[in-house]
């Protein structure tokens, strides 16, 4: 019907992402104002106003298979950890991601499909995979040439890698 049925529109920037959490009952969304916000579905109000001091952009976000916990790669070189269901919203600080750079690109990160690894892509066109729960680089990769913007698991067969990168390739890694 090509209408609008509910508007949002409660950040100062650019919206970067939206992801749905708590089965599908809520979302998150993410800005350049540096916030993330939650909301309940069909309801236009801030359920969760996350705005820390330390907070830098998170321009890409994703669901852990568990689906207890969201991911975003934050643009001050890190993957933030917070809960998606019961406290929703809140940080989880033993779960942060560090080593890989980042800052000023939005690089896909994804899970693996037995939720034990984290991966990223990287500015400098690797990608680097981490421990879920030691939160320790596990393997870094270099595949591309120029940064690597999005990183993911094959859907099927779990153990083949897609990257692509600024240098104008595709690579699947197993």
């Amino acid at each position: 019907s090509n209408r609008i049925v509910q508007k949002y529109d409660e950040h100062l920037s650019s919206v970067n992402d939206i992801l749905f959490i708590d089965n599908n009952r809520r979302f998150v969304t993410t800005s350049d104002d540096k916030k993330i916000f939650i909301w309940d579905y069909g309801t236009p109000v801030v359920i969760k106003h996350i705005s820390e001091p330390s907070l830098h952009s998170v321009p890409f976000l994703t669901l852990h298979r568990n689906k207890k916990w969201f991911l975003g790669q934050s643009m001050d070189n890190k993957i933030v950890c917070y809960s998606a269901i019961n406290k929703i919203g809140r940080l989880n600080a033993k779960k942060e991601f560090t080593g890989h750079l980042n800052a000023g690109y939005c690089c896909q990160l994804d899970v693996s499909y037995d939720g034990n690894i984290i991966m990223s892509g990287d500015a400098n066109g690797f990608i680097y995979f981490w421990d879920w729960k030691t939160t320790k680089l596990y393997n870094k990769i270099q595949c591309h040439k120029k940064v690597t913007m999005g990183a993911i698991w094959h859907p099927i067969k779990t153990n083949l890698v897609a990257t692509c990168s600024w240098d104008c390739t595709i690579a699947l890694w197993q």
